[in-house]
């Protein structure tokens, strides 16, 4: 998978790493929407620009709540980060936050997770049932 290959070295998750990720794809969205052949016609809403300049980050959120959910492998590496050398990793987490804050629209994320509960409470309760048979 490739947020393995990316984001963690010899097993341990590289915060630093993530951070680099994230400014990267900000700048490139920054790059993205002062390109004069990708200027949003005046006439369109100021709402609806503001929203294109940022990095919609909603799916990525959504997918990486249902894999956290899922996928034991990705769940016990992430706590282990979270954990890693006796220590709670609070800072980095909030590090990070603060770099995607302005980027989070929370009502539209929240919706979302909602509207797509029922697929995530059917995918969780297949991947735990798979795991029970595949144990026996």
């Amino acid at each position: 998978m490739w947020c393995e290959k990316v984001l963690f070295k010899d097993g341990v998750f590289q915060w630093k790493r993530l951070e680099n990720l994230i400014v990267l794809a900000k700048e490139n969205v920054a790059k993205m929407s002062s390109n004069p052949a990708l200027q949003v016609n005046k006439r369109q809403l100021s709402r609806e620009w503001q929203i294109d300049r940022k990095l919609d980050l909603t799916d990525t959120i959504k997918d990486g709540a249902r894999l956290f959910l899922i996928d034991e492998g990705i769940r016990k590496q992430l706590l282990l980060a979270m954990t890693e050398d006796s220590k709670l990793h609070i800072q980095e987490l909030v590090d990070v936050y603060r770099l995607v804050e302005d980027q989070i629209d929370i009502p539209s994320v929240a919706l979302e997770v909602v509207r797509d509960l029922p697929s995530v409470a059917r995918d969780v309760m297949l991947s735990w049932s798979n795991s029970i048979l595949s144990d026996r």
